[in-house]
């Protein structure tokens, strides 16, 4: 299946031979057996500490408002390259889509609860696990490991991006109809629209350090942002969830995640 962002389908290397900050406390914990295959546990090196790969995977995750100090949206977003998802029975997938334009939709708690019931909905319609997540101003990461043997990461994102469209959508036209200008395409056959167009960027992950590498990821964007000073100051994110499950806006899937 074909779709636009860009190919990730190689491993990410960890930082954990070259950068402590992104490395979890957590002891290990077991995956069972029976949900998949266990991921693996074998240490990955870090070739002279570049980490070429992983900087390359961070610059393009990263490819964000941040990059814009003004704060104004994008009106001439870079062209989204062609992606090829792999939907692989036993291995998990960051997830990152973008608010159209990169505008920042989600700064409302409002619109942020959308995206915590929707999450919470769909994991239940299509079978996967909740690991880690992150809502931005202006875009969402997600860390999924789908349960089933047969599944189709185009139709989950479709189903968690949809709902959330829908309910900011319905909710401008009864309170605040002037601000569907900022959701405006130009085009008959769709006028509105609260996502950026395509898939966005699609991760696979096999091995147990890699988890760790996107979920520490994932808890530092606010961070990185100056949103926060601590990862855990962040409301909208599982890394209170991760420190203390019952405290976050969303359960995690715990028991399945590879600690």
């Amino acid at each position: 299946m074909r779709a636009t962002g860009v190919p990730q389908r190689q491993e990410v290397r960890p930082l954990e031979h070259c950068n402590k900050r992104y490395i979890p406390t957590d002891g290990p914990r077991h995956l069972p057996r029976t949900r998949t295959r266990k991921l693996s546990r074998e240490p990955a090196a870090c070739e002279g500490g570049t980490l070429t790969v992983a900087f390359v995977i961070l610059w393009l995750t990263e490819f964000q408002p941040q990059d814009n100090p003004s704060g104004a949206s994008m009106t001439n977003p870079p062209h989204r390259k062609t992606r090829e998802t792999f939907n692989t029975p036993g291995e998990a997938h960051e997830l990152t889509f973008t608010c159209f334009k990169y505008q920042k939709f989600l700064t409302k708690d409002r619109t942020r609860q959308y995206v915590i019931d929707s999450l919470n909905r769909s994991r239940k319609k299509y079978a996967f696990d909740i690991w880690a997540y992150v809502i931005m101003p202006e875009h969402i990461h997600l860390l999924i490991f789908p349960t089933e043997e047969e599944y189709d990461v185009s139709k989950i994102l479709k189903s968690v991006k949809s709902s959330v469209a829908k309910k900011a959508m319905n909710y401008l036209r009864s309170h605040n109809p002037e601000g569907l200008k900022y959701l405006a395409t130009g085009y008959a056959t769709q006028p509105y629209t609260f996502w950026m167009e395509g898939g966005g960027y699609d991760r696979n992950a096999i091995k147990k350090e890699t988890v760790d590498f996107m979920v520490n990821y994932i808890h530092n964007n606010p961070v990185r942002r100056g949103l926060v000073e601590q990862a855990e100051d962040w409301r909208w994110s599982s890394m209170q969830e991760h420190l203390n499950p019952g405290t976050g806006p969303l359960r995690l899937d715990l028991d399945s995640y590879p600690y």
